[in-house]
């Protein structure tokens, strides 16, 4: 599956993604500059897309027609719209759903209700915040890997709590800058 169009159309490829076919295109009116787009591992009849705005969209048909789960987006969970965004379905589980956003939050319930498992308000779990990828391991359905502003991240039990794998890399994210009224070259 690919969102294509601006996130206009959600295609899909039977061939390896040799060629791609329109498999769905009057759920995603509108567009949006950022989409995530999952199969659950555990039943490829269930698929979950992330738009940009927030809204969280769920197919039980392989994409032929989804229903809105939940908005995501807004205040309760902050968003930065297109910046961030990512979603990982349980390979074993399809109740389980975990969305980054600048928080992290997991739904056992397939989307009907959300807990923020790590935010920047909280670092509770040790990880960072502004998520741009979530991904299940393939040999362990409890193993979860994050990317984010602040690296690479591993969680063995399904997100409740993270390890840092940036051992030796040179991670470093900047917030704010100031600069010294007095002396030009002092930040």
């Amino acid at each position: 599956y690919a969102i294509t169009d601006f996130g206009r159309k959600l295609k899909r490829s039977y061939d390896g993604g040799a060629t791609f076919t329109v498999a769905n295109s009057v759920n995603f009116a509108g567009g949006a500059l950022l989409s995530r787009v999952r199969v659950a591992a555990a039943d490829t009849s269930k698929i979950c897309v992330l738009r940009g705005s927030g809204l969280l969209l769920r197919s039980t048909n392989a994409g032929i027609s989804f229903q809105a789960v939940v908005n995501v987006g807004g205040e309760k969970f902050g968003h930065q719209w297109n910046y961030d965004k990512a979603i990982a379905l349980s390979p074993v589980d399809t109740n389980v759903i975990l969305i980054g956003l600048v928080p992290l939050i997991k739904s056992m319930n397939k989307g009907a209700a959300f807990a923020v498992i790590d935010s920047m308000n909280s670092f509770i779990n040790g990880i960072h915040v502004d998520f741009h990828e979530l991904e299940f391991s393939l040999f362990n359905a409890n193993t979860l890997y994050a990317v984010n502003d602040g690296g690479i991240y591993v969680s063995h039990d399904i997100g409740e709590t993270w390890a840092s794998l940036n051992n030796g890399m040179n991670v470093t994210q900047y917030y704010k800058l100031s600069s010294s009224f007095l002396n030009p070259d002092l930040l």
